[in-house]
């Protein structure tokens, strides 16, 4: 490629905005604002996904669905993706990064008032989920939103009422254990998750 020549891009960007679908599975055709920008070369920043890529659940409506009602734009296809369905790498580290700056800050804050206040771990409580390592009762609780016993509300986001019975016996068992309480915990069982489809 004469960009990569040029020195304008690397080999490596060379090889991930080449576009290869072969018979199987391939990637879809995505929108990546993160390649070097070539629109002055009329060349679009637009790849195929990799297994680096997170796509989000809205997606999966979205995919493989013509754009405008034209049966050309095929999204993902004959259409890129559209940045706002697709978290990239680098994406994913800058949300890392925030989440960690954040927890800094609330980790800070509690410590300042500890006499006040108690930190509760709810990370842990989702990283034991998606090694299924929760359950009540022998009932897993699952990091996904499938029926019957999938963690994430429909969005794929949010806790279901279930899941969030598991959250909040996470802050009555540090309240307990720091001030000696004895508030009762909550049985996720008795809540709803998913519905079954009908």
């Amino acid at each position: 490629m004469a960009f990569q020549a040029q020195g304008v891009i690397t080999a490596a960007e060379r090889e991930l905005r080449t576009i290869r679908f072969v018979a199987g599975q391939n990637g879809f055709l995505m929108e990546d604002r993160f390649l070097t920008d070539l629109s002055s070369f009329g060349l679009p920043s637009i790849r195929q996904s990799n297994a680096t890529d997170k796509p989000v659940l809205q997606l999966s409506t979205a995919l493989g669905q013509p754009v405008n009602n034209n049966p050309q734009l095929i999204r993902g296809i004959s259409f890129p993706v559209e940045d706002s369905f697709v978290l990239t790498r680098i994406e994913q580290e800058e949300v890392q990064t925030k989440i960690n700056t954040f927890n800094g800050i609330l980790a800070a804050a509690v410590m300042a008032q500890a006499d006040r206040l108690v930190l509760v771990d709810v990370n842990n409580l989702l990283t034991r989920t998606l090694n299924g390592q929760v359950s009540a009762g022998n009932i897993p609780l699952t990091a996904s939103i499938t029926p019957p016993n999938g963690g994430f509300s429909l969005d794929g986001v949010h806790p279901n009422a279930r899941a969030h019975a598991f959250v909040a016996n996470e802050f009555i068992r540090a309240i307990n254990q720091k001030w000696g309480a004895t508030i009762p915990l909550a049985n996720p069982n008795e809540f709803m998750g998913n519905d079954l489809p009908q």
